[in-house]
């Protein structure tokens, strides 16, 4: 999904935020209704929420239930669960005494490995609220009046009621205190926002009337990492272009990952995880213009063309950024290739031996670009490193098969 971008050389995606967890539909929840114990209506609607996956391991959005654990039944009798199938068996089999809640604390573990000791209903289903989003942003393409809905919980956003929410067909609910949030939203799957509605921001109330204020806010706040690129230049905008899918982003500083579409890349933006985009990547601008960028010049000079905004010099064309940026950038089989390693290269007259892209990657980032040049000859493997292996004497014979690939 394309995101609107503002600044210059804080060049950061804007982006349609939107999730739902994944877990099973319920009985639609009406907001007008008797009061209960609070207890009451969090633990029944976090049992319900409990999903399984093919291991039989059970989540609660985005963490697992650790075992064993203790479990109240209707009739105020406490059982020991040893394992996830006992808790199965329980929940399918003891219709006639269901489990209604947790005996607390009881332990979780999110996606990063954090351990929670959970004290009681209220905090498992917050717990619950606050897991990273997963999927529906694609969804919020089309439809943009609404964000689904989670508890927004950082440093310096904090969610004000009462606010009006939508199910997936457009049923109005409006919940009037955290409580009643998180009921709902472990009740209801989809669940969305609407806009316009009120946060609190560094202490002030701050109308979201969109997407991209929303996102404007969030990448403020401590914790979120918007990508950057070099390895220095954040990501707070790409001026008048949008980022295309797929591109590849080095997260932590050691993992390749692909994103394929919006609900991945929001995935891992929304962990906090650093990020740093990988050459090649595409871009677009507002009259639909695409321009492949292999480097930070390629960027450059597409500023200097859409944008008329003149930021550098080009130096693209040397031929070691080209060899090591253009792996798996052609999408003919014949040309997408991956670098054999090792590879030397030149540095004002000294030798530097390049053993993976992570080596490339602090060269490129710390050394005089013009200063290096390849130690020929270097090879390629075709089909994505699993084909034939080419070999290439000299950079003419390099740039003959890269512009063939064009």
């Amino acid at each position: 999904m394309n995101r609107i971008l503002k600044s210059v050389l804080f060049l950061a995606a804007i982006i349609s935020f939107c999730w739902a967890c994944d877990r099973s539909n319920q009985d639609e929840i009406i907001i007008e209704r008797p009061i209960y114990e609070v207890d009451t209506i969090i633990v029944n609607a976090v049992i319900n929420a409990l999903i399984t996956d093919d291991d039989n391991n059970f989540h609660l959005g985005c963490h697992l239930l650790q075992f064993p654990l203790e479990v109240l039944l209707n009739s105020e009798i406490i059982l020991e669960v040893a394992s996830e199938l006992e808790l199965i068996e329980l929940l399918e089999t003891d219709v006639n005494d269901p489990v209604v809640d947790f005996v607390y604390p009881i332990t979780t573990i999110d996606a990063e490995g954090n351990t929670y000791m959970n004290q009681d209903a209220i905090e498992l289903a917050t717990q619950f609220a606050n897991c990273v989003p997963e999927d529906w942003w694609g969804y919020c393409e089309e439809h943009t009046n609404i964000m689904p809905a989670f508890m927004i919980d950082t440093a310096c956003i904090e969610l004000l009621y009462p606010l009006t929410l939508v199910d997936i067909d457009g049923k109005e609910y409006i919940v009037n205190s955290e409580v009643e949030f998180m009921d709902l939203v472990l009740s209801v799957d989809p669940l969305f926002f609407t806009f316009p509605f009120t946060v609190l921001f560094e202490g002030e109330e701050t109308t979201v009337s969109d997407y991209e204020a929303f996102y404007d806010l969030i990448i403020l706040c401590e914790g979120v990492n918007p990508p950057v690129i070099n390895d220095t230049i954040g990501i707070t905008s790409l001026g008048c272009f949008d980022l295309l899918y797929p591109f590849t982003v080095l997260v932590e500083g050691s993992t390749e990952v692909v994103v394929e579409n919006e609900d991945e890349y929001m995935n891992l933006l929304l962990q906090g995880l650093p990020l740093e985009l990988i050459y090649p990547f595409s871009v677009i601008d507002e009259s639909g213009v695409t321009y492949e960028i292999t480097c930070i010049e390629d960027l450059i000079e597409a500023y200097e063309i859409a944008c008329d905004i003149v930021l550098g010099d080009d130096a693209c064309e040397l031929d070691h950024v080209l060899y090591f940026h253009l792996q798996n950038y052609f999408s003919e089989p014949s040309c997408a290739y991956l670098v054999v390693f090792p590879v030397q290269l030149d540095y004002i007259g000294g030798i530097l031996l390049v053993e993976d892209n992570q080596d490339y990657t602090a060269i490129y980032n710390n050394l005089a670009l013009e200063e290096i040049s390849l130690i020929y000859p270097v090879q390629v493997q075709v089909e994505s490193g699993t084909g034939d292996i080419l070999t290439f004497n000299s950079e003419a014979e390099l740039n003959e098969f890269l512009e063939g690939c064009q």
